[in-house]
């Protein structure tokens, strides 16, 4: 009994049970990720990684094999699919290493710029394809600018949590700019 009380004394006198907490400020991360139930939710979450240099946030954008059965598919552009062995075996994993090492090489207070534009909706339904013209602006660690542009080709599909998906991803050059796949195939 005397452990009892002892104990009950202690525990009592110093968590303060009783007393009025002030509550924790906020978590600091950002407010502008969202599930995406519609795909226009999907394409500014895909923005949003690329500007706060988000590695979940642009995970998220991809299919979860445990959420929907089906592999990932990135097709480059056929000069980056030449210069870059890596292209070979890509993957989701691929997709991963490539965006931390990204966002490893550009300043933490600079943000990396992705425009997605001119939005073309080629099928509906269940699988959805949507074609934009892209430019990404990064700026290095040594504060070299470099732009990468073409036209993306995404399909997108509806997971078992009911959000929208990037399945299948084929990249498209639009001029002698490098591409969103030598992007890829730099940083991965």
């Amino acid at each position: 009994m005397i452990r009892f009380v002892f104990f009950a004394f202690l525990f009592l006198n110093s968590c303060d049970l009783f007393v009025t907490r002030e509550p924790e400020s906020p978590d600091s991360g950002s407010q502008n990720f969202n599930a995406a139930v519609v795909p226009e939710i999907l394409f500014d979450n895909l923005v949003t990684s690329f500007k706060e240099k988000k590695i979940e946030y642009y995970q998220s954008c991809f299919l979860d094999t445990l959420s929907l059965n089906r592999e990932f598919q990135f097709i480059p552009t056929a000069d980056a699919a030449n210069k870059y062995s890596a292209f070979a075996d890509w993957n989701l994993s691929s997709e991963e290493v490539y965006f931390r090492n990204l966002i490893s090489e550009v300043e933490e207070s600079i943000p990396i710029s992705l425009v997605l534009s001119n939005e073309l909706v080629v099928s509906q339904g269940e699988v959805q394809e949507f074609q934009f013209d892209y430019s990404i602006v990064v700026i290095d660690q040594n504060a070299l600018t470099n732009i990468f542009s073409g036209i993306i080709r995404i399909t997108i599909e509806i997971d078992n949590r009911q959000q929208w998906v990037i399945t299948k991803w084929e990249d498209s050059k639009i001029s002698d700019e490098l591409s969103w796949s030598d992007l890829k195939g730099i940083y991965y």
